[in-house]
């Protein structure tokens, strides 16, 4: 329940793909810039089955459903030694600014530190001032890089 919204957070599945095509296709070119730093309109098919389909043992998707429309999604890829997670983060235009953002993400950390992942990781773009916040607040370190994006960077255990 998110501000009196009944949601449901699960792993996304391989029949999520209808609905992970029409989430990025009703996101605003603006927010699909911030996700995959370059302008496009629409995700292909390739990739929306790659996204749909993962290898659950080194990767994880939560997709965030109301009433079976997507709103959210978080996904993370694993290193094979399982000590970096590198993950991504898009909420639908609707959702943003309602905390469905950290919801995602604080499942995605709890997630990966049961099993194990010393780190997390991800990137975004200086401009993406949302997401740096978010990221800071859930106890991200914040680096600036030399080619105008944000690195973030979350120690969840301590290497073996």
């Amino acid at each position: 329940m998110l501000e009196g919204q009944e949601l449901q957070v699960r792993p996304i599945r391989p029949e999520d793909g209808a609905r992970l095509a029409a989430f990025y296709a009703e996101a605003t070119p603006a927010d699909l810039r911030l996700r995959f730093f370059m302008a496009r309109r629409e995700v292909p098919r390739s990739e929306l089955a790659r996204y749909c389909q993962i290898d659950y043992e080194r990767e994880m998707t939560f997709v965030a459903l109301e009433g079976g429309k997507m709103a959210g999604e978080v996904r993370a890829v694993c290193d094979p030694d399982n000590r970096e997670a590198e993950f991504a983060l898009q909420v639908a235009s609707a959702w943003q600014h309602r905390g469905l953002g950290r919801l995602l993400l604080d499942k995605l950390i709890a997630y990966l530190r049961a099993r194990g992942t010393v780190e997390v990781v991800g990137t975004c773009l200086q401009e993406n001032g949302v997401m740096v916040t978010l990221a800071r607040e859930a106890g991200f370190s914040i680096g600036s890089a030399a080619d105008g994006t944000v690195r973030l960077r979350l120690r969840l255990a301590t290497p073996d």
